[in-house]
This record gives C-alpha cells, sequence and structure tokens, in this order.
C-alpha cells in the first residue's frame, strides 16, 4: 500500500494541477493500492508565492491578507474533511477551481456555496469553518510538515508498506516525478535531483539522512 501526503498551497496554480496528477494516478494506477491526501500549507513561502502569483504588492498590509486567506481556505477545507476524506478533497478541488480557473474572489458565501455544490451539510460545515477542532487540525498539519522537514509546496511525502523503514520525500511533484519515485527500482538509493530518502526511527519520524 501506498500512503502519498501532497502539500500544497491552497491558492496555488502549481499545486491545483498536483493535485489533479495525483487524482488521475489513482485513476490510472488501480494496482498500486493508493491512498493519499492533500496538506495545506501556510507560511512565508505559500505567502509570498501567492502574492507573486496573483501580482499583489508585497506590503505588510498584503502579506497579512494573504495569510488570512489561506488560513481560512485551510480551516474550511478541514471543516469539509469533518464529512469525510472524498467530500473533503472534492471540496478543496471545487474551491480552488472557482479561484483559480474562474477567478472569483474569495468569501464566507463562495466557501458557502462550493460545500452546496458538493453536498456537505451546510449547518456542520459553516459551524466547523470556526471551530476549534479545524483550528488544531491546522495546527497539526504545520506541525507534521515541520516534522518532516517540508517548507515548500508541491512536496509529496511517500510511504510504502513494503518498504516501511522508509519515506520518500519527492520535490516538485507530478505525474512523471510520482512514478519514478514509486518504480520498483526506488529504493536502490540512486541520487534523483528531486528525491530523497530517510530511514524512520522507531517513533515513526524521519531522521532525514539522505541516501
Amino acid at each position: 500500500m501506498l500512503e502519498v501526503s501532497l502539500f500544497v498551497n491552497p491558492l496555488g496554480t502549481r499545486c491545483f494541477n498536483c493535485e489533479q496528477d495525483l487524482l488521475r494516478a489513482d485513476h490510472q494506477l488501480p494496482d498500486l493500492d493508493l491512498t493519499f491526501n492533500f496538506i495545506p500549507l501556510v507560511n512565508m513561502h505559500t505567502i509570498e508565492q501567492t502574492l507573486r502569483l496573483y501580482n499583489v504588492a508585497p506590503t505588510l498590509a498584503n502579506r497579512q491578507r494573504v495569510s488570512a486567506t489561506l488560513y481560512q481556505v485551510t480551516l474550511d477545507y478541514k471543516a469539509a474533511l469533518f464529512q469525510g476524506r472524498k467530500r473533503g478533497r472534492q471540496f478543496l478541488l471545487g474551491l480552488q477551481k472557482a479561484l483559480i480557473d474562474e477567478g472569483q474572489n474569495y468569501s464566507a458565501d463562495l466557501a458557502y456555496q462550493v460545500a452546496k455544490d458538493n453536498g456537505l451539510d451546510l449547518a456542520m460545515f459553516m459551524e466547523d469553518r470556526q471551530g476549534e477542532l479545524s483550528q488544531q487540525a491546522f495546527k497539526d498539519d504545520q506541525r507534521i510538515a515541520n516534522e518532516l522537514g517540508v517548507a515548500e509546496s508541491t512536496t509529496a511525502v511517500i510511504y510504502d508498506s513494503n518498504h516501511p523503514d522508509y519515506d520518500t520525500l519527492v520535490h516538485d511533484f507530478d505525474y512523471a516525478t510520482f512514478l519514478e519515485a514509486v518504480s520498483p527500482t526506488k529504493f536502490n538509493h540512486s541520487h534523483q535531483p528531486h528525491q530523497r530518502f530517510f530511514r524512520r526511527t522507531r517513533q515513526g519520524r524521519p531522521n532525514f539522512r539522505t541516501y
């Protein structure tokens, strides 16, 4: 079994495409026994990345505005996930489509409409998007990213149950790099420019030794 954690900027075009690539792999490669999740990153890298993407002047006020938007989009996604992983992913993709492809501005009304379009319990969603559980889930995501040394979006961590002592960290994730990472020879420790391997400790956390 493969478990993939894809770290994304929820407002990033590149990340939106990466998510589509992972969904494509899940659809086209059923023999992989794949499970996956999208983990939003909210840090200085994703804030600056968003400012550049949307051609927003890098002022303090704009940084704070982008940070607040990234944070609330992440809380919305977490609230949707409470109603099922698949529904959560569909909500995130729907919200990203509205923001990135259609150029809509983010608002609570837009989040509500996307939740409605994806069949979520709306009362539960609106309560959870401001609730402590969503806030704690956000904090847990950022902690996981820090523990794994993930600072940039479009990074994936792949766990293969056939090789439980190692995880694979893939930078610049896309369909091609995913196929390369899960190929039968991936544990020969060949040095690919966008991959590194790390050994799990007994507690299950990596020690970040590069192979």
